[in-house]
């Protein structure tokens, strides 16, 4: 290991503003394994703040960060990425993050692009994995692009794997594309990947394991079942509000979002956007849209300002375990309801134009404006509109291709010019201003009209 904590250190102790990397972990012989590639913390508890754990590889178990018997141990603003666990051919547990009986808070990581038995028969929690009894909060993380198992190895959880008695509170995290591996035959048995999402197997009743406002999208499961979440035996009932369950796909087709064991007791679901071929989900508040999330396919899960996942959440699971924020460090419930998922979008860009104006000359059309403030502004993009029939409008056509940055702030204004060139004299047109907050949330201004010969 790169970094380690043996000597009951305690949660004052900090690791802070370091990279980590190019670990390979420490042989534990009471286990008979090796842990911790790139931080081991064993019978230790400090606390690991904004650092690059990255390209830490462990031959079986946290390929970024092991922790092993700690207590109220806190992991928070770290960079988690690259790092594998099980380059043998036994289990490989937590790529990124793992952790055995311990209370832990996880909070405001970016844990992504790990894996969790690439190499090995098993794979349990690609970007993280706890078991024997641990306890905690898992929180405002991005845990994106992991994979538990591989193209030839079985796979648990290609984002979370919590098992083994353990219990968790999993509030506010995006987990997206994601992916548990394929199945595996020692015959005559046959063995399926669990869980692209989420693995949760074994998990007690008391403390209850609850997910709260999570957006968990685009996750797979190669040959398996339960392409956002798999619930494996639990004690009772898991429940899961404010949460959206988009996209999510299984090899089977039967349990892309959720799937469970027949004879388990169900989730409980409410005020979730959770996706169906037809129908709503039962439970109070469920629906069943597209989230509208502003691009996909370059991981950008925020909600637009047109998302039906806006102010329609149910406050009190937020409230109740103290989620005052998003994954973006923004107030947790604005306009009084809080939304689903994990980011609290919708709001407008707050612009305040002064002046919007747009003359012709000879084959190009000038546009001016002018801003008294800008709140959250990332640029303007000009959108033009050609009305040649009775002056109405017709259909919009964006003119400009990049955005145009903005200059002004949210105590100053400023002056902007485009020059459109596309366009000939003779012609009726609309011009419009669109304002695209840094969220990506769009606002359109009102058009104005310019004629010229």
């Amino acid at each position: 290991s790169v970094v380690t904590f043996q000597s009951n250190e305690p949660l004052t102790a900090e690791l802070n503003g370091f990279t980590i990397s190019g670990g390979t972990g420490t042989y534990l012989s009471a286990f008979d394994w090796t842990a911790g590639g790139g931080i081991l913390c064993y019978s230790a508890s400090p606390t690991i703040k904004n650092n690059k754990v990255i390209e830490n590889t462990s031959e079986n178990e946290g390929g970024g960060i092991a922790c092993y018997y700690s207590s109220d141990q806190t992991i928070e603003g770290n960079t988690i990425s690259y790092n594998s666990a099980g380059s043998t051919l036994s289990i490989g547990f937590g790529g990124g993050i793992s952790v055995w009986s311990d209370n832990i808070t996880i909070k405001n990581n970016t844990i992504s692009d790990n894996s969790a038995g690439t190499n090995s028969t098993f794979g349990f929690g690609g970007g993280f994995q706890c078991a024997s009894s641990t306890t905690g909060t898992i929180e405002n993380n991005t845990i994106i692009g992991n994979s538990a198992g591989s193209s030839n190895t079985l796979g648990y959880g290609g984002g979370i794997a919590c098992w083994d008695g353990s219990s968790l509170t999993i509030k506010g995290n995006i987990i997206c594309d994601n992916s548990s591996g394929v199945l595996w035959i020692c015959w005559p048995s046959i063995y399926y990947a669990f869980g692209g999402g989420i693995f949760l197997g074994d998990v007690p009743s008391n403390p209850p394991t609850k997910l709260i406002n999570n957006t968990i999208a685009y996750n797979t499961v190669k040959f398996g079942y339960g392409g956002g979440i798999f619930l494996s035996f639990p004690e009772s009932q898991i429940e899961i509000t404010n949460s959206i369950f988009y996209k999510n796909s299984d090899y089977f087709g039967i349990g892309g979002q959720i799937a469970w064991w027949s004879g388990n007791p169900e989730p409980i679901l409410t005020y979730c956007n959770y996706q169906l071929s037809s129908g709503v989900a039962p439970g109070a508040g469920n629906i069943n849209e597209d989230p509208v999330f502003v691009d996909p396919s370059i991981c950008d899960y925020h909600l637009q300002s047109t998302s039906p996942c806006i102010d329609v959440g149910n406050n009190n699971p937020v409230i109740l375990t103290g989620l005052t924020t998003d994954i973006d460090g923004e107030d947790r419930i604005q306009n009084g309801t809080v939304d689903m998922g994990a980011d609290e979008g919708g709001a407008p860009t707050l612009v305040e134009l002064i002046s919007f104006t747009a003359a012709g000359f000879r084959n190009r059309v000038a546009i001016e404006w002018e801003t008294a403030s800008e709140i959250d502004n990332a640029g303007f993009h000009i959108w033009r509109s050609r009305a040649d029939n009775n002056s109405a409008e017709g259909e919009w056509i964006r003119v400009t291709e990049q955005l145009i940055p903005a200059k002004g702030g949210p105590t100053w204004g400023a002056e902007y010019t485009f020059v459109d060139r596309a366009v000939l004299p003779g012609h009726t047109c609309y011009y419009r201003l669109e304002d695209i907050s840094y969220k990506g949330i769009s606002t359109l201004h009102d058009p104005v009209l310019t004629r010229w010969k």
